[in-house]
């Protein structure tokens, strides 16, 4: 049957993924990733993955990967596993995987006299939260985490926990700018 896998991802400076020799599950096969068709890094698909007991041909769990891997933006990886025995390689499906450092999302939904409050996303860094900087004009004048819970997000970006409310000093009589910025994580 062969070799099976998956190049899983790439995301917050780690790479991961799966792959087994279908007809010998017992040894770990070696992992190739190339950037920009360079061999970058060399590991062994030996790390436990429950999920892969989904798969209806594997018997056994101990074949992922999950190394750190530093990468830009616009840089083609791909993922290869090794069968030594036969001298042998094969792409591991979704492979090649091309890095987008994608810019973040979210909305500045309200602000009063001594706060602003709305939500920031940013895909590179999964479900993490990011930090958002608010400026009167040209004037940092606060600067908060985006992960408040707000249920309205689930449906827009899979997660409720990046809204964000920041107090602030408050204002001065008159005329204010205020601008919130989601802070981008490569």
């Amino acid at each position: 049957m062969g070799i099976i896998g998956s190049f899983d991802g790439i995301k917050n400076n780690k790479l991961w993924g799966w792959a087994v020799d279908i007809d010998n599950q017992q040894l770990p096969l070696a992992i190739c990733i190339y950037k920009n068709n360079v061999l970058a890094l060399c590991t062994m698909a030996s790390k436990e993955r429950l999920d892969i007991l989904n798969h209806p041909d594997v018997i056994d769990t101990s074949h992922g990967f999950n190394e750190p891997f530093i990468c830009s933006d616009g840089d083609v990886i791909s993922a290869y596993a090794v069968l030594l025995k036969k001298q042998s390689m094969q792409e591991l499906s979704n492979s090649p995987i091309i890095m987008q450092n994608k810019l973040p999302i979210g909305s500045l939904d309200g602000v009063t006299e001594t706060y602003a409050r709305g939500w920031a996303f940013d895909s590179n860094v999964g479900l993490n939260s990011i930090d958002v900087h608010v400026y009167d004009g040209d004037k940092l004048i606060a600067m908060a985490k985006a992960d408040q819970s707000r249920g309205d997000l689930t449906p827009v970006i899979g997660d409720p926990n990046h809204g964000f409310k920041v107090n602030f000093p408050e204002l001065s009589l008159g005329t204010h700018e205020i601008h919130a910025y989601a802070i981008n994580i490569p």
